[in-house]
Formats: structure tokens, C-alpha cells, sequence
């Protein structure tokens, strides 16, 4: 296609707010195909939202430039980019007195399809993203899990190349929660596919390269599995009584607690088994992107 979109840039991006509130400072990072699934982890503030506002046209940038095929975004296009892209906010809002076909519909109309064109695209649409079973249920209805599946499919409508998603997976029981990851790994064959999450294991399960912010910066960019092996023999696990977590958590970077009967399992990260002092029976374990996000996060 012409026009398709195969390669997004982000340039140096700064993003500020009024009163001096940094929400983005100097972002270089890189979207396109054979990156797979990109998945954008970080805490509450990172700077995620703030980011797919920017990469979608939401938001202008402060500084920094969007390049589209190597083009900057105005000599791409800015119109013929946001044709080529389909977004879904983190706060999305639907026509609650409609259905799924009727919201679906509307949405179409304003892409500019009509008559048959329009019908059999959400025909299709529906049966993709396996909205059939409630497609005549007024939206007021619908749970939350339906809604968002609504909302993937109002974002793939015009067919888009590049894929914006902020939390898809916000709210969703564990059952909605993989029906999602199922339809965005189906949609990744022939799209690029961003999406922002605080779900640690749905990145690590879903997405083939990551990109971690904290504090508007960029922690970390490349593969899971290559980020993970970064921290390779570095993760141990422990039994301790409870009445030593506290003096434990303030000596050393522990990632998780589980109560095990009397004893509770530690799972901490060290540069090195020796490092870990007081502590027996230490075993090392393999690492996973949780522990490499932890790791990452209280490095800073």
C-alpha cells in the first residue's frame, strides 16, 4: 500500500505542562513490524498515557519530532498518518443507548464507509473480535470486559497499519483479560501493535519487545526475553520467618512475599550470591520480566 505506515519515530520528545510539570523528557524510541508486540510498562506517572496521546496526533509534543517512514509526521502527512492508524484511550467512551452493531456502525460512517462497504466491514469486525453473542445488547448493559472488545473493534475499523492501545487490559477478569491478548496477538500478524499496561506477566506472556518509563524517561528498550537474560543469575529465593521482612525489605531489593506456612518466601535480586548477607538456604532462580522491572525500577 502507498501509504501504509511501517515505521514510527519519536525523535528527542519532550512533553511539558503548565506549572513545569515534565511529563516527557527527550523519548528516542522506535516502532515498526518486525518489533512484534511492543508493550509500554511503567508506574502511575510514568508518562505512558502521555506518550500514545503524542504517537496518536492527541497531543502535540513540546520539542522533539515523529518521524513516519522516515518522513517528518507534516511532510508524511499528518491526515494520511491518522488514516493508517487506529487508537483506543484509556478512558473510552461509548453511546450507551446504542449496540455494539449500531456504535460500530456510526463509528464506520465517520471513516467514510457506506452502504455494503460499511456493512460487511462490521460484519467482519464483530466476528473477529467475538462480539456476536452480545453484537444486539444495548451498550448500558454490556460489562466492562464487552465494552473493551467494542473498543478494540472501533479501533481497527478503518483497517489501520499501526495500533494504539492505552491499557486495553485495565478492569478485565482473567478470563476477558486473555480473550484480548488472544485477539491483539491474531491482529499482530499484519499490524504494529502498542500498548501500555501496569499487567507485568500480559507483556511478559504478549509482547516480543518492551519499552520501561519512570518519570517520563526511557529505563529500558529491546526484547523481553534479551532484557531478561540481562539479569541472569541475580535472583534468589529464601524462606524467613515473618518478623524479618521488615529489616530485609530496607537492606536489600526484594520483589515479591508469599506466606508459605510459618516461613515466608522472599524473592530478592543481588548482583551476587555473596552480597547476600544473613540469609541461608539461598537458591538461585530463573529470572523473569517482573524481576527485571523491579530491578530496573529501584536502580534509579
Amino acid at each position: 500500500m502507498k501509504n501504509k505506515v511501517e515505521k514510527v519515530e519519536l525523535k528527542g520528545i519532550r512533553k511539558s505542562f503548565k506549572g513545569g510539570t515534565v511529563a516527557l523528557n527527550d523519548i528516542n524510541i522506535s516502532f515498526y513490524a518486525d518489533r512484534g508486540i511492543i508493550g509500554i510498562l511503567g508506574p502511575n506517572g510514568a508518562g505512558k498515557t502521555t506518550l500514545l496521546r503524542i504517537v496518536s496526533t492527541v497531543l502535540q509534543p513540546s520539542g522533539g519530532e515523529i518521524l513516519i517512514n522516515n518522513k517528518n509526521l507534516y511532510e508524511f502527512g499528518i491526515n494520511k498518518y491518522r488514516r493508517r492508524i487506529g487508537y483506543l484511550p484509556q478512558e473510552f467512551g461509548v453511546y450507551r443507548d446504542l449496540t455494539p452493531v449500531q456504535f460500530l456502525k456510526r463509528i464506520g460512517y465517520l471513516y467514510g464507509l457506506k452502504g455494503n462497504a460499511l456493512e460487511n466491514r462490521v460484519k467482519f469486525i464483530i466476528q473477529m473480535i467475538d462480539i456476536t453473542d452480545f453484537m444486539h445488547k444495548p451498550l448500558s448493559d454490556c460489562s466492562s470486559g464487552m465494552i473493551q472488545r467494542v473498543g478494540i473493534a472501533q479501533s481497527i475499523l478503518s483497517d489501520p497499519d499501526f495500533l494504539i492501545l492505552d491499557e486495553p487490559l485495565v478492569g478485565l477478569d482473567p478470563v476477558e483479560r486473555i480473550r484480548i491478548m488472544n485477539i491483539l496477538t491474531r491482529l499482530s500478524r499484519e499490524k504494529i501493535i502498542i500498548f501500555s499496561t501496569h499487567i507485568v506477566s500480559a507483556i511478559e506472556s504478549l509482547c516480543h519487545s518492551v519499552i520501561i518509563l519512570k518519570n517520563g524517561e526511557v529505563l529500558a528498550d529491546g526484547v523481553v526475553d534479551d532484557l531478561i537474560h540481562t539479569i541472569d543469575g541475580k535472583v534468589f529465593e529464601t524462606f524467613v520467618p515473618d518478623t524479618e521482612i521488615s529489616a530485609i525489605s530496607e537492606g536489600y531489593k526484594v520483589v515479591k512475599f508469599r506466606n508459605e506456612g510459618k516461613d515466608v518466601r522472599l524473592r530478592i535480586i543481588s548482583e551476587n550470591k555473596t552480597a547476600i548477607k544473613g540469609l541461608k538456604s539461598l537458591k538461585k532462580v530463573k529470572p523473569t520480566l517482573e524481576d527485571f522491572y523491579v530491578w530496573k525500577l529501584r536502580s534509579i
